[in-house]
């Protein structure tokens, strides 16, 4: 069965070292302005305008250009769609990690479990505290990626 595009769906579409949903690593912060997406501060408030939260999306700005986008998997209630396989809000970290291409294994990190796929470009995370499944693409070299 074919999946079904993101925008009939719900589910954003991620793309390995790329995209999740309509949000492009090295998008301008004017780009994302002209797409009329709403960027907030994050609400911690400790990141000044690096940090943006744009619907379930956390954006991460490097010379304002996207370097980062996150989104956690129970923030998409339709789920997420990866490599032509549509994965539920629901799904978990052994789940996530089956779809990507070039997942290493699970490092324990101080806050939960990290997982880095597509040699380093895609990280997979869950929390310590609730099991929320993360995942998040990121620029080559981001944070030393």
């Amino acid at each position: 069965a074919a999946l079904p595009l993101s925008d009939k769906s719900g589910a954003p579409i991620v793309v390995p070292g790329q995209s999740i949903g309509m949000i492009r690593i090295g998008m301008t912060r004017a780009d994302c302005k002209r797409l009329a997406l709403d960027l907030k501060p994050h609400p911690s408030g400790q990141f000044g305008d690096a940090v943006s939260v744009v619907g379930p999306y956390h954006i991460v700005f490097e010379s304002d250009r996207v370097a980062s986008v996150a989104l956690k998997l129970k923030d998409s209630p339709a789920g997420i769609a990866v490599a032509g396989q549509l994965l539920p809000a629901s799904a978990n970290l052994e789940r996530v990690t089956k779809a990507l291409p070039n997942c290493g294994s699970v490092e324990m990190r101080e806050g939960g479990s990290v997982v880095s796929c597509g040699g380093g470009t895609t990280l997979v995370k869950c929390g310590a505290e609730d099991s929320a499944v993360e995942i998040q693409v990121v620029a080559p070299g981001f944070l030393g990626q």
